[in-house]
């Protein structure tokens, strides 16, 4: 095995081992695969620690005799130099705190739930994706470093553009965007399928910069009701047929088309 070779592997390697928490192989803090067993006992402990809030301000009202409906409690730092005024809200029913419990704890399972597709989707861009563009001859490791430079640039370059409103409402970086713009990759990694082993790895950086603000032009006329072609909700793009898998060909015939000269047709013709 040449230096090359041995030194490519390395990176692929490397750029493997980086991705291992993003499929959850590390099993602590928020990237920890979470079992329902667990995410039902997450649910209960929201549920409990909330009751026991409402029943300590409870007492806590009755020994100070706070008004419910206007507490103003006054916090003193550990000096006593300084005071910070702490508005409260309106307590409600101990029926209602219960159903605000609920909900809040169905939230919290739900979006533990997109946290465990969100890594779904990721382990099929990187392996699946990443390993399936090794099919042409002698860009194996070529085609590997594409795939993940294509990835590491249109995930946070995604999410950036639609924090800025460039197309569309604003959104905050909650999990749905981060699923969201994992399908921009993978429509991504669908073009480059098209003209991958004719470009060079800078050029895939300018290509997925290009790519970016074009998908999100085409998510936001045929989902978001850009530009008033499409009512919003009318559309329904099963498996991201449209959206997805046919705007990313069309982006790599079109790519493909513009590296071809016409002295590569006039060589097919004589052919």
């Amino acid at each position: 095995m040449s230096i090359r070779r041995f030194l490519n592997l390395c990176i692929v390697l490397g750029l493997g081992l980086l991705s291992i928490p993003l499929f959850g192989v590390i099993r602590h803090g928020y990237g920890a695969e979470v079992l329902p067993s667990q995410s039902m006992d997450h649910a209960k402990f929201s549920i409990h620690e909330n009751q026991d809030d409402l029943h300590a301000w409870s007492s806590l009202e009755r020994t100070s005799g706070l008004n419910a409906e206007n507490h103003t409690i006054l916090l003193a730092s550990s000096s006593g130099e300084t005071q910070t005024t702490s508005m409260t809200e309106h307590v409600s029913a101990q029926g209602g705190s219960h159903e605000g419990a609920i909900s809040k704890a169905m939230e919290d399972f739900l979006e533990l739930a997109k946290y465990g597709k969100a890594i779904h989707v990721m382990a099929m861009l990187m392996v699946g994706f990443g390993f399936l563009m090794v099919f042409v001859k002698k860009y194996g490791y070529g085609a590997v470093t594409a795939t993940y430079i294509a990835v590491s640039v249109v995930l946070p370059y995604y999410m950036f553009l639609k924090k800025m409103h460039i197309f569309g409402e604003p959104a905050e970086l909650t999990m749905d965007r981060l699923i969201l713009a994992e399908f921009c990759a993978a429509s991504i990694l669908i073009a480059m399928g098209a003209f991958l082993g004719r470009l060079k790895m800078s050029q895939y950086i300018i290509m997925a910069l290009i790519f970016v603000p074009s998908y999100m032009l085409n998510e936001w006329i045929m989902l978001d009701n850009g530009m008033g072609l499409i009512p919003k909700g009318q559309l329904i793009d099963t498996g991201g047929s449209i959206v997805i898998h046919q705007f990313g060909a069309y982006f790599g015939l079109g790519v493909i088309v513009r590296m071809t000269t016409s002295e590569d047709f006039n060589k097919k013709n004589r052919i």
